[in-house]
């Protein structure tokens, strides 16, 4: 943390000599109220402090965790309407997610089975975390609604000025090339979440 061992004793009310003690596992009872006092001073889990093996709760403290809304596949059009009502919007569920979002990011549940297939990471069921604040390149997975329909998930591909969206259960069939069709891109698949309960 950059900081000295003087200065780390003042933070947590002992010696300098005390802290390079610490330091040099010369205690071994270390008190629970110091180690927490000290846990919480070098910013670390108190049970990875104590044992030196990384824990759970620890892991989970280090991660970036954003909450996103839930919403249904057909509100996805009216996304800034929902976003911009603030009763609409804490009425809500969300959902966490560990992927870096935007605050234009939403999840949706995946009813249907036309992105699923054996080398698909998507499940029925799961959620997929949207970001509608990145611009997406061919191979990206995102909603789309093409000539102002309900938003589709689909694969964007893009040859030249072709451009297609490709459902991954290859029992569906890939779109027209929309290169001069008029649709909009609602969100880019950030992250698959399938709860286990």
């Amino acid at each position: 943390m950059g900081i000295s061992q003087a200065e780390l004793g003042r933070r947590i009310g002992v010696s300098r000599a005390s802290v390079s003690q610490y330091e040099a596992g010369k205690v071994q009872n270390l008190g629970m109220n110091k180690l927490v006092v000290l846990a919480r001073a070098l910013e670390i889990d108190s049970e990875e402090l104590a044992t030196g093996s990384p824990s759970q709760s620890g892991a989970l403290k280090r991660q970036d965790v954003a909450f996103v809304p839930v919403i249904k596949l057909g509100e996805v059009t009216d996304l800034a309407r929902i976003m911009a009502s603030p009763d609409s919007y804490e009425a809500r569920q969300f959902m966490p997610t560990t992927a870096k979002v935007s605050q234009h990011s939403f999840a949706v549940q995946l009813e249907g089975n036309d992105m699923i297939a054996s080398d698909s990471p998507y499940r029925v069921g799961g959620y997929v975390v949207f970001d509608s604040g990145l611009d997406p390149v061919s191979g990206d997975c995102v909603l789309v609604s093409i000539e102002n329909e309900e938003a589709i998930f689909r694969q964007i591909i893009t040859s030249g000025s072709t451009i297609r969206f490709r459902p991954l259960n290859p029992q569906y069939p890939v779109s027209d090339d929309c290169s001069t069709t008029p649709f909009s891109i609602e969100g880019v698949a950030v992250q698959f979440i399938m709860n286990t309960r």
